[in-house]
């Protein structure tokens, strides 16, 4: 959700910066923070790495195994001592399936995401479905098997359409 937010924002204020003469693209500054040490691990650590080369391609610096400690009087600080003066903070936490699965009899996966078939089927529980982040559904496009698809918004589209029709 972050890294997609982050590429999304940046690109919209670069587009824009282009109608206000006072504002330069070079004048704003983005900065990932993550606490682990790498980005996107639902699509792999090749993926992840090929997006940080990406991110930082467009002038985002990215910081791994980095927090944010404090953000006062608009200024952000990092756990590695950096002080960055800031008017806008987004912040925004990995995903995560809803803590209320876990209470449940279905079967989930060791990440807490229902395991569902290709079609979004629950597995082992007939009439039940699941889209979204919630579902861990296999991806066969991947070349490795027992591979899912990642939990973001290009994937909820298309289920939600495959679930429409299933329900």
């Amino acid at each position: 959700a972050g890294v997609e937010a982050l590429a999304e924002l940046e690109d919209m204020a670069r587009y824009t910066a282009r109608y206000y003469h006072n504002i330069k693209p070079t004048d704003l500054k983005w900065i990932l923070v993550e606490a682990s040490g790498r980005i996107l691990p639902e699509v792999g650590e090749a993926m992840g790495t090929y997006a940080i080369g990406e991110l930082r391609g467009r002038n985002i610096d990215v910081r791994l195994e980095t927090r944010l400690d404090t953000c006062e009087d608009r200024v952000a600080v990092l756990s590695d001592g950096s002080r960055f003066p800031t008017r806008t903070l987004v912040w925004t936490a990995g995903v995560k399936p809803a803590p209320l699965l876990a209470a449940t009899d279905l079967p989930l996966t060791e990440r807490g995401r229902l395991r569902c078939t290709a079609t979004l089927g629950v597995e082992d529980m007939p009439h039940a479905w699941a889209a979204g982040d919630a579902a861990a559904v296999p991806d066969l496009t991947a070349s490795e098997p027992g591979r899912e698809t990642a939990p973001n918004a290009q994937h909820a589209v298309r289920q939600a359409k495959v679930l429409a029709d299933n329900v």
